[in-house]
Protein backbone atom coordinates (compact mmCIF):
# COMPACT_ATOMS: atom_id res chain seq x y z
CA UNK A 1 0.00 0.00 0.00
CA UNK A 2 1.03 3.09 -0.41
CA UNK A 3 2.45 5.61 2.42
CA UNK A 4 -0.24 8.20 1.78
CA UNK A 5 -1.00 11.72 4.20
CA UNK A 6 -4.87 12.42 4.49
CA UNK A 7 -5.23 16.31 5.38
CA UNK A 8 -5.58 16.02 9.01
CA UNK A 9 -2.94 13.85 9.33
CA UNK A 10 -1.18 16.63 7.21
CA UNK A 11 -2.61 19.26 9.82
CA UNK A 12 -1.23 17.21 12.82
CA UNK A 13 2.32 17.24 11.37
CA UNK A 14 2.04 21.51 11.48
CA UNK A 15 0.17 21.21 15.10
CA UNK A 16 3.34 18.86 15.75
CA UNK A 17 5.62 21.31 14.25
CA UNK A 18 4.43 24.62 15.84
CA UNK A 19 4.70 22.70 19.32
CA UNK A 20 8.76 22.17 18.28
CA UNK A 21 8.98 25.25 17.03
CA UNK A 22 8.08 27.01 20.37
CA UNK A 23 10.47 24.16 21.82
CA UNK A 24 13.13 25.45 20.36
CA UNK A 25 12.61 29.31 21.39
CA UNK A 26 12.58 28.09 25.02
CA UNK A 27 15.62 26.30 24.34
CA UNK A 28 17.08 29.66 23.61
CA UNK A 29 15.46 31.70 25.96
CA UNK A 30 16.15 29.74 29.15
CA UNK A 31 20.12 29.94 28.39
CA UNK A 32 22.07 30.76 31.49
CA UNK A 33 18.73 30.31 33.90
CA UNK A 34 19.43 28.65 37.22
CA UNK A 35 16.71 26.26 36.48
CA UNK A 36 17.61 25.46 32.32
CA UNK A 37 18.94 21.86 33.76
CA UNK A 38 15.24 21.19 34.79
CA UNK A 39 13.99 22.81 31.69
CA UNK A 40 15.91 21.53 28.60
CA UNK A 41 14.64 17.85 29.26
CA UNK A 42 11.58 19.21 28.11
CA UNK A 43 12.21 21.12 25.58
CA UNK A 44 15.17 19.11 24.20
CA UNK A 45 13.33 16.67 21.86
CA UNK A 46 12.40 19.24 19.58
CA UNK A 47 15.67 18.88 17.00
CA UNK A 48 14.66 15.08 16.98
CA UNK A 49 11.07 15.75 16.30
CA UNK A 50 11.76 18.10 12.82
CA UNK A 51 14.27 15.60 11.57
CA UNK A 52 12.11 12.81 12.57
CA UNK A 53 8.94 14.64 10.78
CA UNK A 54 11.91 14.99 7.53
CA UNK A 55 12.33 11.17 7.43
CA UNK A 56 8.29 10.33 7.50
CA UNK A 57 7.92 13.22 4.67
CA UNK A 58 10.81 11.41 2.46
CA UNK A 59 9.81 9.67 -0.65
CA UNK A 60 9.68 6.05 -0.02
CA UNK A 61 11.48 5.21 -3.58
CA UNK A 62 14.21 7.63 -4.55
CA UNK A 63 16.38 6.16 -7.32
CA UNK A 64 17.77 6.60 -10.56
CA UNK A 65 16.69 10.16 -12.07
CA UNK A 66 14.38 11.05 -9.52
CA UNK A 67 17.25 10.97 -7.14
CA UNK A 68 18.40 14.57 -8.84
CA UNK A 69 14.97 15.95 -8.26
CA UNK A 70 14.79 15.02 -5.15
CA UNK A 71 18.20 16.39 -4.28
CA UNK A 72 16.85 20.03 -6.55
CA UNK A 73 14.05 20.28 -4.36
CA UNK A 74 14.92 19.79 -1.20
CA UNK A 75 18.38 21.18 -1.17
CA UNK A 76 17.50 24.25 -2.37
CA UNK A 77 14.56 24.36 -0.16
CA UNK A 78 16.97 25.07 2.99
CA UNK A 79 20.12 26.73 1.31
CA UNK A 80 19.10 29.54 -0.43
CA UNK A 81 17.28 30.82 3.26
CA UNK A 82 20.25 29.30 4.90
CA UNK A 83 22.65 31.14 2.56
CA UNK A 84 20.54 34.59 3.13
CA UNK A 85 20.31 34.48 6.45
CA UNK A 86 23.43 33.64 7.64
CA UNK A 87 24.38 36.91 6.19
CA UNK A 88 21.73 38.90 8.17
CA UNK A 89 23.06 37.24 11.09
CA UNK A 90 26.94 37.67 10.55
CA UNK A 91 25.54 41.48 9.69
CA UNK A 92 23.61 41.75 12.50
CA UNK A 93 26.50 40.05 14.88
CA UNK A 94 29.78 41.78 13.42
CA UNK A 95 31.87 38.94 12.68
CA UNK A 96 32.98 39.24 9.72
CA UNK A 97 36.50 37.84 10.27
CA UNK A 98 34.65 34.16 10.66
CA UNK A 99 32.24 34.79 8.87
CA UNK A 100 33.23 31.87 5.91
CA UNK A 101 34.17 29.76 8.78
CA UNK A 102 30.81 30.14 10.32
CA UNK A 103 29.06 29.81 7.04
CA UNK A 104 30.50 26.19 6.22
CA UNK A 105 29.98 24.58 9.91
CA UNK A 106 26.47 26.31 10.40
CA UNK A 107 27.44 29.06 13.08
CA UNK A 108 26.05 31.97 12.13
CA UNK A 109 23.18 31.47 14.20
CA UNK A 110 23.61 29.05 16.67
CA UNK A 111 20.82 27.48 15.40
CA UNK A 112 21.99 26.78 11.81
CA UNK A 113 23.38 23.72 12.28
CA UNK A 114 20.42 21.67 12.00
CA UNK A 115 20.48 22.67 8.58
CA UNK A 116 23.62 21.07 7.62
CA UNK A 117 22.59 18.07 9.42
CA UNK A 118 19.33 18.58 7.36
CA UNK A 119 20.93 19.11 4.41
CA UNK A 120 23.64 15.75 5.08
CA UNK A 121 20.29 13.27 5.47
CA UNK A 122 18.97 14.50 2.47
CA UNK A 123 22.42 13.54 0.44
CA UNK A 124 22.37 10.31 2.43
CA UNK A 125 18.55 9.39 1.68
CA UNK A 126 18.18 6.94 -0.99
CA UNK A 127 20.62 4.72 0.66
CA UNK A 128 18.99 5.20 3.94
CA UNK A 129 16.09 3.34 1.94
CA UNK A 130 18.11 0.68 0.71
CA UNK A 131 19.45 0.23 4.25
CA UNK A 132 16.03 0.18 5.65
CA UNK A 133 15.01 -2.43 2.88
CA UNK A 134 18.10 -5.07 3.93
CA UNK A 135 18.42 -7.55 6.10
CA UNK A 136 20.54 -5.46 7.64
CA UNK A 137 18.24 -2.87 8.85
CA UNK A 138 18.88 -2.69 12.25
CA UNK A 139 22.04 -1.60 11.83
CA UNK A 140 20.37 2.25 11.41
CA UNK A 141 19.04 2.15 14.98
CA UNK A 142 22.82 2.04 16.48
CA UNK A 143 24.75 4.62 14.70
CA UNK A 144 23.79 7.58 16.75
CA UNK A 145 24.05 5.48 19.91
CA UNK A 146 27.67 4.76 19.01
CA UNK A 147 28.49 8.16 17.43
CA UNK A 148 27.48 9.72 21.08
CA UNK A 149 28.77 6.88 23.43
CA UNK A 150 32.22 8.22 21.23
CA UNK A 151 31.59 11.41 22.27
CA UNK A 152 31.10 10.30 25.83
CA UNK A 153 34.84 8.46 25.31
CA UNK A 154 36.75 11.62 23.59
CA UNK A 155 35.37 13.60 26.66
CA UNK A 156 36.71 11.00 28.88
CA UNK A 157 40.02 11.25 27.68
CA UNK A 158 39.56 15.02 27.38
CA UNK A 159 39.55 15.39 23.60
CA UNK A 160 36.12 17.59 23.31
CA UNK A 161 34.23 17.90 20.28
CA UNK A 162 33.31 21.93 21.25
CA UNK A 163 30.21 23.37 19.52
CA UNK A 164 29.34 23.36 16.50
CA UNK A 165 31.13 19.85 15.78
CA UNK A 166 29.40 18.00 18.33
CA UNK A 167 26.28 18.58 16.60
CA UNK A 168 26.83 19.78 13.04
CA UNK A 169 27.34 16.20 11.79
CA UNK A 170 24.41 13.49 10.63
CA UNK A 171 25.83 10.83 13.10
CA UNK A 172 24.30 12.04 16.47
CA UNK A 173 20.70 12.65 14.86
CA UNK A 174 20.62 9.81 12.12
CA UNK A 175 18.08 8.08 14.19
CA UNK A 176 15.54 10.16 14.15
CA UNK A 177 15.37 10.62 10.23
CA UNK A 178 15.85 6.88 10.19
CA UNK A 179 12.47 6.05 12.11
CA UNK A 180 10.71 8.33 10.16
CA UNK A 181 11.87 6.63 6.71
CA UNK A 182 11.46 3.39 8.28
CA UNK A 183 7.92 4.15 9.80
CA UNK A 184 7.46 5.12 5.73
CA UNK A 185 8.55 2.37 4.25
CA UNK A 186 7.87 -0.66 6.88
CA UNK A 187 4.15 0.69 7.95
CA UNK A 188 1.88 -0.90 5.06
CA UNK A 189 -1.67 -0.63 6.73
CA UNK A 190 -2.86 2.08 9.09
CA UNK A 191 -5.96 0.71 9.65
CA UNK A 192 -4.94 -2.39 11.41
CA UNK A 193 -2.65 -1.01 13.86
CA UNK A 194 -3.86 0.37 17.15
CA UNK A 195 -2.34 3.34 18.83
CA UNK A 196 -3.71 3.03 22.16
CA UNK A 197 -0.97 0.69 23.51
CA UNK A 198 1.89 2.72 21.87
CA UNK A 199 0.56 5.76 23.04
CA UNK A 200 -0.02 4.47 26.88
CA UNK A 201 3.42 2.71 26.57
CA UNK A 202 5.14 6.40 25.66
CA UNK A 203 3.22 8.34 28.74
CA UNK A 204 4.50 6.15 30.72
CA UNK A 205 8.31 5.82 29.29
CA UNK A 206 8.27 9.93 28.57
CA UNK A 207 8.51 10.89 32.81
CA UNK A 208 10.92 7.99 33.45
CA UNK A 209 13.37 9.38 30.50
CA UNK A 210 13.10 12.63 31.55
CA UNK A 211 14.23 11.46 34.97
CA UNK A 212 17.52 9.79 33.48
CA UNK A 213 18.17 13.14 31.58
CA UNK A 214 18.36 14.92 34.30
CA UNK A 215 20.17 12.39 36.57
CA UNK A 216 22.56 12.63 33.29
CA UNK A 217 22.50 16.08 33.50
CA UNK A 218 23.57 16.28 37.23
CA UNK A 219 26.51 14.31 36.55
CA UNK A 220 28.35 15.74 34.15
CA UNK A 221 27.73 19.26 36.25
CA UNK A 222 29.64 17.61 38.81
CA UNK A 223 32.36 16.68 36.33
CA UNK A 224 32.23 19.91 35.99
CA UNK A 225 30.58 19.84 31.71
CA UNK A 226 28.42 22.33 31.90
CA UNK A 227 28.04 21.33 27.89
CA UNK A 228 27.21 17.55 28.21
CA UNK A 229 24.66 18.84 31.48
CA UNK A 230 21.90 20.04 28.87
CA UNK A 231 22.79 19.36 25.39
CA UNK A 232 20.06 17.45 23.04
CA UNK A 233 22.99 15.16 22.50
CA UNK A 234 23.86 12.95 25.17
CA UNK A 235 21.83 9.51 25.21
CA UNK A 236 19.57 10.15 27.70
CA UNK A 237 18.22 13.04 25.99
CA UNK A 238 18.05 11.00 22.74
CA UNK A 239 15.86 8.10 24.66
CA UNK A 240 13.38 11.16 25.80
CA UNK A 241 13.23 12.44 22.10
CA UNK A 242 13.08 8.60 20.68
CA UNK A 243 10.08 8.01 22.84
CA UNK A 244 8.13 11.37 21.86
CA UNK A 245 8.60 11.18 18.26
CA UNK A 246 7.07 7.18 18.66
CA UNK A 247 4.13 8.76 20.63
CA UNK A 248 4.14 11.67 17.81
CA UNK A 249 3.98 9.39 14.92
CA UNK A 250 1.24 7.29 16.71
CA UNK A 251 -0.54 10.21 16.87
CA UNK A 252 -0.35 11.60 13.71
CA UNK A 253 -1.24 7.86 11.76
CA UNK A 254 -4.38 7.11 13.90
CA UNK A 255 -7.62 7.32 11.94
CA UNK A 256 -8.88 10.49 14.59
CA UNK A 257 -10.66 12.78 11.96
CA UNK A 258 -10.41 15.49 14.58
CA UNK A 259 -9.74 18.89 13.26
CA UNK A 260 -6.43 20.99 14.83
CA UNK A 261 -6.79 24.24 16.13
CA UNK A 262 -6.34 26.54 13.08
CA UNK A 263 -3.49 28.75 14.62
CA UNK A 264 -1.67 25.91 15.86
CA UNK A 265 -1.75 24.96 12.03
CA UNK A 266 -0.59 28.24 10.74
CA UNK A 267 2.22 28.57 13.19
CA UNK A 268 3.41 25.04 12.22
CA UNK A 269 3.19 26.06 8.14
CA UNK A 270 5.47 29.39 9.72
CA UNK A 271 7.65 27.23 11.71
CA UNK A 272 10.95 27.13 9.23
CA UNK A 273 10.20 31.03 9.56
CA UNK A 274 10.26 31.33 13.04
CA UNK A 275 13.47 29.00 13.18
CA UNK A 276 15.10 31.31 10.89
CA UNK A 277 14.16 34.49 12.65
CA UNK A 278 13.71 33.88 16.59
CA UNK A 279 17.51 34.00 16.94
CA UNK A 280 17.28 37.66 15.93
CA UNK A 281 14.27 38.71 17.30
CA UNK A 282 16.11 37.65 20.61
CA UNK A 283 19.36 39.28 19.95
CA UNK A 284 17.63 42.68 19.12
CA UNK A 285 15.52 42.70 22.06
CA UNK A 286 18.36 42.29 24.67
CA UNK A 287 20.48 44.73 22.65
CA UNK A 288 18.04 47.49 22.18
CA UNK A 289 15.16 47.17 24.62
CA UNK A 290 17.21 45.52 27.58
CA UNK A 291 14.73 47.43 29.98
CA UNK A 292 11.83 45.51 29.06
CA UNK A 293 13.71 42.55 29.92
CA UNK A 294 11.88 41.75 33.60
CA UNK A 295 14.83 40.03 35.65
CA UNK A 296 13.20 37.02 36.99
CA UNK A 297 14.12 33.23 36.78
CA UNK A 298 10.62 32.48 35.31
CA UNK A 299 11.23 35.79 32.83
CA UNK A 300 11.99 33.19 30.13
CA UNK A 301 8.68 31.48 29.21
CA UNK A 302 7.40 35.02 28.95
CA UNK A 303 10.17 35.71 26.89
CA UNK A 304 9.32 32.76 24.31
CA UNK A 305 5.95 33.66 24.26
CA UNK A 306 6.22 36.97 23.38
CA UNK A 307 8.87 35.97 20.70
CA UNK A 308 6.65 33.60 19.37
CA UNK A 309 3.55 35.71 18.54
CA UNK A 310 6.36 38.69 17.50
CA UNK A 311 7.99 36.26 14.70
CA UNK A 312 4.73 34.62 13.78
CA UNK A 313 2.93 37.96 13.06
CA UNK A 314 6.27 39.11 10.96
CA UNK A 315 6.30 35.88 9.09
CA UNK A 316 2.59 35.38 8.38
CA UNK A 317 2.77 38.86 6.89
CA UNK A 318 5.39 37.95 4.93
CA UNK A 319 3.33 35.07 3.38
CA UNK A 320 0.84 37.12 2.49
CA UNK A 321 2.70 39.39 1.06
CA UNK A 322 5.47 37.25 -0.90
CA UNK A 323 3.20 34.36 -1.71
CA UNK A 324 5.06 30.78 -1.41
CA UNK A 325 7.12 31.42 -4.73
CA UNK A 326 9.03 34.04 -3.27
CA UNK A 327 8.28 32.97 0.41
CA UNK A 328 9.83 29.97 -0.09
CA UNK A 329 13.36 31.30 -1.33
CA UNK A 330 13.57 33.57 1.44
CA UNK A 331 12.39 30.89 3.90
CA UNK A 332 8.76 32.28 5.45
CA UNK A 333 7.69 29.08 4.26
Amino acid sequence: MEFLLRDNQKEKIQVVRAVAIFMVIVTHTVLFNPYEIYIRPFVNPAVGIFIFLSGLLTKEEIQGKEILSFYKRRLLRVFIPYTLWSIIYVVFQGNYDTAIKDYLTGNCCSTFYYILVYMQLVVIAPLVGMLIRSKLWWIGFIITPVAIIAEYILAYYGINLTYPYNINNFLVWFIFFYMGMFIRIRYKNKKKVSSTGINVTCIILIPLCITLELLEGHFWLSMGRDDFANTQVKLSAMCTAIVVCILIASIILNNSERKPFKLFVLIGDASFGLYLIHQLLIGIWGRYFPNLIIASDYWFIIEAVIVLIIGFIIIYILQRILGKKIGRILGVY
